[in-house]
């Protein structure tokens, strides 16, 4: 339960707080929320014709360490449910730092909302698996995820 939660305010703190001013109006916060959605809906269709979105080098650092748990993760040979729901908790540590950093803006920003709010969702599956097919599935998920990135960002 404490992990969905911490999910949950890394997620309203990320859709909320990156390089926002403190007191925001409410248009503002419209607007932003409008760009998360516009950015989601068209993130397939930017990476279309080699142009990707640029990303700061604290994201790149950490989506390459949750690439790096996901690689690390795969090469066990005895993943459990615990084992799931312990990666899981090394992932969501890592997506609060990559929340807390973030200092990206504009367009590239949105987009990166647009890609991570499916991560974080596939994560607290992850946490929340019961069974070893559930925790699998939502690992492999956050594999293509990973992959996604570097097909979409640089």
């Amino acid at each position: 339960m404490k992990t969905i939660l911490l999910l949950f305010a890394a997620n309203a703190i990320l859709l909320f707080s990156c390089q926002q001013a403190e007191n925001k109006s409410a248009h503002e916060a419209s607007h932003e929320h409008e760009m998360t959605a516009h950015a989601e809906q068209n993130l397939h269709e930017h990476a279309v014709g080699d142009k990707k979105w640029q990303t700061d080098e604290s994201t790149r650092m950490h989506v390459g360490n949750l690439h790096t748990q996901s690689e690390a993760f795969k090469l066990k040979k005895d993943a459990d449910v615990a084992s799931y729901k312990a990666f899981g908790k090394e992932l969501s540590g890592e997506l609060n730092k990559l929340v807390s950093d973030c200092k990206m803006d504009g367009p590239a920003h949105d987009a990166l909302h647009g890609w991570l709010t499916p991560v974080l969702d596939q994560v607290a599956a992850l946490n929340k698996a019961e069974t070893f097919g559930q925790g699998k599935l939502a690992a492999e998920k956050i594999e293509d995820s990973l992959r996604d990135f570097y097909v979409r960002f640089e």
